[in-house]
């Protein structure tokens, strides 16, 4: 990364002119996309499996759960240009951050037997705070460079959402597996000897690998012990998923802070103009 800076501040024409992140206000439209977009993405990562390994909906059903969600950003996202033309982009994506944050709360409650309602009001909140700070978000990035670098701030937007979506795919599911795995190594060695003896290694590794595995497991060997395994694999996997949503509670806040304490709201760069 270092050596890719150096590279192209001393290149004629560079791939990426990395002196456009010098203007703070498109840095922080960046980060707050790429943030925001790792939150949102690892959410939705974890919330499939929820639907699907928790609730025991089918994938067709899993799929329609989540409309709330996109009918939200239509409906918003449109609305947050006029409210960011009213209150400016600091409050703006700072408010929105905060409905974010919020929704990540509500996630915490969901539990093994959550209604429905409960999921559809949490991908609403989700939803309208992603897209109050999104549209002002990207706004900050195209307004804060002249015409002839427009291709730069579409690029920068489109990867960040890009690498964002990517990590928080791979921290959350990576918290969540971490906190599950351990959960299960920590029961089995908890086991009498009877008990341990009647669980061969290789079904120990498949209940403790996944919740997935969990599920296929108890399917083979249905029964009360089948039922514990089952309850106790979500429990697990619960636990991780509310851990995961204290990072991207904290994540957000800190985010929200960075733009509230940074963010100052000042006419974008007409076109032509020098990098502010």
């Amino acid at each position: 990364g270092a050596l890719f800076v150096v590279v192209e501040r001393r290149t004629a024409q560079p791939l990426l002119d990395v002196s456009v992140f010098g203007n703070s206000r498109f840095s922080i439209g960046a980060l707050v996309i790429m943030v925001a977009f790792t939150a949102q993405a690892g959410s939705m990562y974890l919330g499939a499996q929820y639907l699907q390994n928790v609730l025991a909906y089918n994938p067709l059903e899993a799929g329609l759960a989540v409309l709330p969600l996109g009918l939200t950003v239509l409906l918003v996202a449109p609305r947050g240009v006029a409210i960011n033309a009213r209150w400016g982009s600091r409050k703006t994506v700072t408010a929105g951050l905060l409905v974010m944050a919020a929704g990540f709360v509500l996630v915490r409650f969901w539990g093994p037997t959550s209604p429905y309602p409960v999921i559809a009001i949490t991908y609403v909140v989700l939803a309208a705070g992603l897209a109050l700070a999104m549209t002002p978000a990207t706004n900050l990035i195209m307004g804060s460079l002249p015409h002839a670098k427009a291709g730069i701030g579409s690029a920068v937007n489109d990867v960040t959402r890009d690498m964002g979506s990517a990590l928080g795919i791979a921290v959350f599911g990576t918290i969540v597996t971490i906190q599950y795995t351990r959960f299960f190594e920590q029961a089995f060695t908890q086991l009498s000897p009877e008990q341990a003896a009647r669980i061969s290694g290789d079904i120990a590794a498949t209940i403790s690998d996944s919740l997935g595995g969990a599920l296929a497991v108890a399917a083979a060997y249905p029964g009360a012990m089948a039922d514990k395994v089952v309850a106790a694999a979500r429990d697990a996997w619960l636990a991780g998923q509310d851990l995961a949503m204290v990072t991207a509670i904290g994540m957000v806040l800190i985010l929200a802070a960075i733009v509230w304490l940074r963010l100052r709201d000042v006419a974008p760069a007409a076109a032509g103009d020098p990098l502010s």
